[in-house]
């Protein structure tokens, strides 16, 4: 202690300062480091992994029959065109039933006309839809045709009814 006949700036007394201790904030600015760091890691794999990965295939578009126009031909040989649907068309020039016309050809006898019924829901890749000779039973499109006159297996000429080429 001090005795007061020492002055205020005497050795031996003790002076009483004032310290202000600043904390630096390095909490908050080290966890904005890391979340920075950590997002350009993020973007670097994710840049990585959708090079290694190319991408997305594209897609083509499965038409749906009802989206295609058909040749048609009733009972008495009209032709007309329209969509396809499941049930037959009226003609338009006598009212009778019509079905969507396909070719199909027999090495001996040519061109022969084949009637197509499709069924619900089908497209242009899964073949639901059966085929029938004039004054025939339909049959399904899997089970093969033979001609009406000579008994050989009929072959389809150029197209199938979903617009599909058909290689011989």
């Amino acid at each position: 202690m001090t005795t007061p006949a020492e002055g205020p700036g005497s050795p031996g007394r003790r002076v009483r300062r004032k310290v202000r201790i600043v904390r630096k904030k390095t909490g908050m600015r080290a966890a904005l480091a890391s979340l920075i760091v950590a997002s350009v890691a993020a973007a670097a794999l994710f840049g990585i992994w959708s090079l290694v990965d190319g991408p997305e295939p594209v897609r083509p578009h499965i038409r749906d029959f009802t989206e295609v126009q058909y040749t048609w031909k009733c009972s008495d040989g009209h032709h007309f065109r329209a969509l396809g649907q499941v049930e037959p068309r009226l003609c338009s020039e006598c009212g009778k039933e019509a079905w969507v016309v396909d070719t199909y050809v027999c090495e001996k006898h040519g061109a022969i006309e084949v009637f197509v019924r499709f069924h619900p829901g089908c497209t242009s890749t899964n073949n639901a839809y059966d085929l029938r000779l004039p004054n025939l039973e339909w049959t399904p499109v899997q089970e093969p045709m033979s001609c009406p006159k000579c008994s050989r297996k009929l072959t389809k000429a150029r197209k199938d009814p979903l617009g599909r080429v058909v290689l011989p």
